[in-house]
C-alpha cells in the first residue's frame, strides 16, 4: 500500500492527540485507494465552544499533499487544529479531517518530560499541581477563586495558546526554557499582537509556572531585556487621542420628557447614560449596582457596589453617589426613583439595570451596547467610540469645567492621577472651541 510522506508538522500533530500508529492514520489517502475522481471528499466537523458540533464537506485536489494542517494562528486564530482520521464509511477509502478545540478535552493532555501531564486547561493544570502536593480541594477552590472571572478568562486563553504552540514545536509547555519563552512571544510579535497582549502572555507564563514549579529558577535576564526593547519597538498607545462633546449626549437625553411618558426602553436608556456620565462608571460598576445596597439620604442616593470591582482591593467598597440636580430633565435621582417605579412590579431580579424586554438582570455587554446605542442617536461615530469611552469624556468634560482631579479620582475610582491623564484625559472634540493661538490673537 503507497502512503504519502508526510511533513513534520502532521507529525507534530498527530503525536500532540497521542497517535501509536500515525502510519495507519493516513494509509488511506493515496492516489491509487483514492475514489476514481479527480477531487476527494472530506468532512470537517468543527467542535464551538458551545459545545454544539457543526459538520460541513470539504474537497481536497488528490494532485496535491494532503490536507493542509493548521497551525496556531494561521485561519483559525491559534485555537484550532485540524487532523486527519479514517472515515468509517464503506466502500470509500476517504479521510475525516476533524477540526478539534484545545479546551478541555481528555485527547489534549500529554506527558511531559517529567512525567507529569499537561493540559491546555489552565485551571485544570493548577488543580492537578496543588492536588498532587495534597491540598485539600476546597482550599484549591479558594485559591481559584483569589483570581477574578475576568482575569482567569484571559489567562486560561493565553495559556491554552503557550500550550499549543509548545506542543506543535515538542518542546515542555511545564519547563521551558528562556530561549523557548522569548521565542513564543516572538512569535506573538511577528502575528501584530500589541505590546500589552504580548506582556499578558508573558505574566500568565511566568506566574503559573512559579505555582507549578515553585522551586525551579527560570532565567529571565533576556527575556526582561527583550520586553524593555519590545516596549520602546511597539509602545503601549491610548485608544483614544481625542473624544466626543458630552454635550451632544445630554442634549439628547434632556429631550426625552416628561419621564411618565417615556418607554421603559427609552428610560432605561436614559437612566444608563445619566449615571455613566454622573460617575464616569464602567459597564462593571452599572452592573455591580442593586437595589437592595442603596439608600437616599439628603437628597444624595448611595449604592454600595462591594470589593469586586476591578480597581477595588479586597475588603475596600466602592460607594457610588449620585446627587440631585436643579433641572429635571437631567437630574439622576428623578431619573432614578421613576425607573424603579416602572420596574418595581415586573423587574425578576434586584440588579438596579434589568432588560426592557424579560425584565431579567443583564450582562456588562448588554449595558455596553445601550450606551454606545445613545452614542449612536446622539450623531457620535460608534466604530471610533465605544462604551468605554463615557469615562474619558465625562471625566475629560469635568477637568474643563475646572473640577479638582482629586474629586475626579474619587468619583471615578481611580487610585492615581497619572493613569487618568495618560488613559483618559483629553481633548474634546468641538468645533466652536479656541484653541491656544486664537486666544492669544484674539486678545
Amino acid at each position: 500500500m503507497s502512503t504519502r510522506k508526510r511533513s513534520g508538522r502532521q507529525d507534530d500533530v498527530l503525536s500532540l492527540f497521542g497517535s501509536s500508529s500515525s502510519e495507519e492514520s493516513f494509509s488511506g489517502f493515496s492516489p491509487n485507494n483514492s475514489p476514481k475522481s479527480n477531487r476527494v471528499r472530506s468532512i470537517v466537523t468543527k467542535v464551538a465552544k458551545d459545545g454544539k458540533v457543526r459538520s460541513r464537506s470539504k474537497r481536497y485536489d488528490k494532485s496535491h499533499d494532503q490536507p493542509r494542517v493548521d497551525s496556531p494562528g494561521e485561519n483559525n486564530n491559534g485555537d484550532d487544529v485540524v487532523i486527519l482520521q479514517p472515515s468509517e464509511s464503506s466502500g470509500n477509502n476517504r479521510q475525516v479531517a476533524t477540526t478539534q478545540r484545545f479546551i478541555e478535552s481528555p485527547s489534549q493532555q500529554r506527558v511531559t518530560s517529567n512525567g507529569q501531564e499537561a493540559t491546555a486547561n489552565w485551571s485544570d493544570c493548577i488543580w492537578t499541581e496543588l492536588q498532587n502536593r495534597g491540598i485539600p480541594d476546597k482550599a484549591i477552590i479558594s485559591v481559584l477563586q483569589s483570581w477574578r472571572p475576568g482575569t482567569q478568562k484571559q489567562y486560561k486563553n493565553a495559556w491554552t495558546k503557550w500550550y499549543m504552540w509548545c506542543s506543535l514545536r515538542m518542546c515542555d509547555s511545564f519547563k521551558p526554557v528562556e530561549s523557548d519563552l522569548i521565542s513564543y512571544l516572538v512569535y506573538l510579535k511577528n502575528m501584530n499582537k500589541s505590546y500589552s497582549v504580548i506582556s499578558l502572555h508573558k505574566s500568565v507564563i511566568l506566574e503559573t509556572l512559579k505555582i507549578l514549579h515553585p522551586a525551579s529558577s527560570l532565567n529571565t535576564s533576556v527575556l526582561n531585556r527583550f520586553m524593555k526593547g519590545l516596549h520602546k519597538e511597539i509602545p503601549p498607545k491610548p485608544r483614544y487621542f481625542k473624544t466626543w462633546n458630552v454635550r451632544k449626549v445630554l442634549d439628547l437625553i434632556s429631550s426625552w420628557m416628561p419621564l411618565d411618558s417615556l418607554t421603559l426602553k427609552l428610560l432605561t436608556l436614559k437612566l444608563v447614560s445619566l449615571i455613566t456620565l454622573c460617575t464616569a462608571a464602567r459597564a462593571q460598576t452599572l452592573k455591580a449596582l442593586n437595589i437592595d445596597n442603596f439608600c437616599i439620604k439628603d437628597n444624595v442616593v448611595y449604592f454600595n457596589c462591594g470589593d469586586k470591582l476591578k480597581s477595588c482591593k479586597p475588603g475596600q467598597n466602592f460607594i457610588l453617589q449620585l446627587k440631585a440636580y436643579s433641572k429635571a430633565e437631567l437630574c439622576p435621582l428623578r431619573t432614578l426613583k421613576c425607573y424603579m417605579k416602572c420596574t418595581q412590579g415586573v423587574r425578576k431580579d434586584s440588579q438596579l439595570f434589568v432588560s426592557f424586554k424579560n425584565y431579567k438582570a443583564v450582562s456588562t455587554s448588554t449595558l455596553a451596547r445601550w450606551l454606545k446605542n445613545v452614542l449612536s442617536m446622539a450623531g457620535i461615530d460608534i466604530k471610533e467610540f465605544k462604551a468605554h469611552s463615557f469615562r474619558g469624556a465625562s471625566s475629560s468634560a469635568a477637568v474643563k469645567a475646572g473640577c479638582k482631579i482629586s474629586d475626579i479620582l474619587k468619583t471615578a475610582n481611580w487610585s492615581s492621577s497619572k493613569n487618568f491623564k495618560t488613559f483618559y484625559l483629553r481633548d474634546v472634540n468641538d468645533e466652536n472651541d479656541n484653541n491656544f493661538q486664537e486666544c492669544v490673537l484674539n486678545s
